[in-house]
């Protein structure tokens, strides 16, 4: 498999608003489907009125969830970005949160 089909994680995407779920100022990407859907039920918007959208190597390079090459990544998502090539990233760990939760930028 090449380092574009990778799914790295996956995002959710207000249909309505138009907007990604955020975490701070961090496009929120989770590291599984069902993960991205326990984040959006805390949310205050229904959860019908979300896109669950993977994400691979291609969205990361064009700013996906336009929030400046800051990411906001669980542990395997944080994990799968650092073996795709091309790719080089800072990571540090948010003071607390559940799940692990990883702020991460693009270099």
């Amino acid at each position: 498999m090449k380092d574009d089909d990778i799914v790295i994680g996956y995002s959710a995407f207000h249909l309505y608003e138009e907007w990604y779920e955020y975490n701070e100022n961090s496009c929120y990407i989770a590291d599984t489907e069902k993960s991205i859907k326990k984040f959006i039920k805390g949310a205050m918007l229904n959860i019908d009125d979300y896109k669950i959208v993977p994400v691979k190597k291609n969205d990361i390079l064009k700013d996906y969830g336009c929030s400046c090459g800051k990411f906001a990544m669980e542990p395997k998502s944080l994990k799968r970005l650092k073996k795709i090539s091309g790719l080089s990233c800072q990571a540090k760990e948010y003071d607390e949160g559940d799940p692990d939760l990883f702020a991460v930028e693009i270099d």
